[in-house]
């Protein structure tokens, strides 16, 4: 489906496996500033709930190159990649056009404010500023002497991780944890770290997908913190990363949280690209 404004045409595309192989290479050739659709769409590839909502969106030029990509995410989220202003507009008339309403945008800040302000003004609902979040590339973690060792999340741990995943996204909704937690573990990108036999820790991960893998969550139980088990098991899952055929490891940081973002620049990790997300609030008001 394609929509024909005054400037750039936006394909609409419902089925991930056309996007994919449409967009392909020009997601390739942006890894870095299109990590986030990239990541989004491998959970769509991969079915993780709310697959049936998903929408992809390609905004190309009147040459015909692409000048955009947008993903819709969980919860009527939409994440975007780098685009110019007449670009995030045609975006933002397609969306509107399908009569589709998002709640948050999350992208570079200019476009992904653009989309927002628009979207606010056509459904009444002002957008507002929510999180911000700097991209790490990690290129090499060596394990450290950690009391403890890894292992592979199995089904018997699927109540535990989504007690975990739970309290992790501070979410009211259990059942959006489990079915996060039966991702990880179906796909085998679930990690644990065991001490005496009692699970502590766990790392799990997206992708990879053209070869970019975005890290996390990474948590800790509250009762064994300060120890250095998150370390260590975030470390021991980079080489399987890496053996998944994974070169570029990113990891999305919230920037409101100092901490994580001292671990990844103490453990060598490159900062990159800044996005911001907008929060369009439920109701006109």
């Amino acid at each position: 489906m394609t929509s024909h404004a005054d400037g750039p045409d936006v394909t609409v595309e419902r089925d991930p496996r056309r996007f994919l192989a449409e967009a392909g290479p020009y997601l390739a050739g942006h890894r870095t500033t299109c990590s986030m659709v990239i990541t989004t769409t491998h959970l769509w590839l991969a079915g993780e709930p709310p697959a049936a909502d998903r929408l992809a969106f390609q905004v190309r030029a009147a040459d015909g190159t692409i000048a955009g990509v947008a993903v819709t995410a969980g919860a009527a989220g939409m994440v975007l990649s780098p685009m110019p202003a007449e670009a995030a507009t045609a975006l933002e008339a397609a969306l509107s056009g399908l009569g589709a309403r998002i709640s948050t945008v999350t992208g570079p800040a200019r476009p992904a404010r653009l989309v927002a302000e628009r979207h606010g003004a056509r459904t009444g609902r002002e957008p507002g500023p929510g999180r911000r979040f700097r991209m790490y590339a990690v290129d090499s973690l060596p394990p450290r002497d950690t009391p403890g060792s890894p292992r592979r999340a199995g089904a018997a741990d699927l109540p535990l991780l989504g007690a975990w995943l739970s309290t992790f996204y501070a979410d009211a909704d259990r059942e959006r944890a489990a079915a996060r937690a039966d991702h990880l573990v179906h796909h085998g990108h679930g990690l644990l770290w065991e001490v005496a036999g009692e699970p502590v820790a766990f790392c799990g991960c997206v992708g990879p997908l053209l070869g970019v893998l975005h890290a996390g969550p990474v948590y800790t139980h509250p009762g064994h913190r300060g120890a250095g088990y998150g370390d260590a098991v975030w470390r021991a899952a980079h080489g399987i990363w890496r053996a998944l055929g994974a070169d570029l490891i990113t990891h999305w940081i919230n920037l409101d949280y100092p901490p994580t973002n001292a671990m990844l620049t103490n453990a060598g990790g490159r900062p990159l690209d800044e996005v911001h997300e907008y929060v369009l609030p439920a109701r006109p008001g």
